[in-house]
């Protein structure tokens, strides 16, 4: 595990992340005789598709400092999608998806899982 540390440290990339885990995880089964196996999924359009009020309701669930959750529910809160059309701007709420390459993005989307999975 301490290399997986070092590696997650240096390296907050996907690809070295899932490296990593499959390290991490075929060491742990070796030490103690076990066997392992690794599930990835790629869902197309989690990320686009991630609906606001899930990841409230999933912040709300989780035991941690009020003070955090409010800044996370923050990120949420007001988020406006412009563009620019021939009669000008048009702007929108945006009511769901994580900006891409936003590092909340993975972690509302863990919350978000990991509550479905638990049910």
């Amino acid at each position: 595990m301490e290399f997986c540390n070092r590696v997650f440290t240096h390296f907050c990339c996907a690809r070295i992340l899932k490296f990593c885990i499959l390290v991490c995880s075929r060491l742990y089964a070796k030490n103690r005789k076990l066997h392992t196996m690794v599930i990835s999924l790629d869902i197309q359009g989690a990320f686009d598709h991630l609906q606001y009020n899930s990841i409230r309701n999933s912040l709300d669930e989780i035991n941690f400092l009020s003070h955090t959750i409010e800044t996370l529910k923050d990120i949420l809160t007001d988020r406006k999608v412009t563009i620019q059309t021939a009669q000008g701007p048009v702007s929108w709420t945006q009511q769901h998806g994580c900006a891409q390459g936003s590092c909340t993005g993975p972690m509302f989307w863990n919350l978000v899982a990991n509550e479905i999975i638990s049910e």
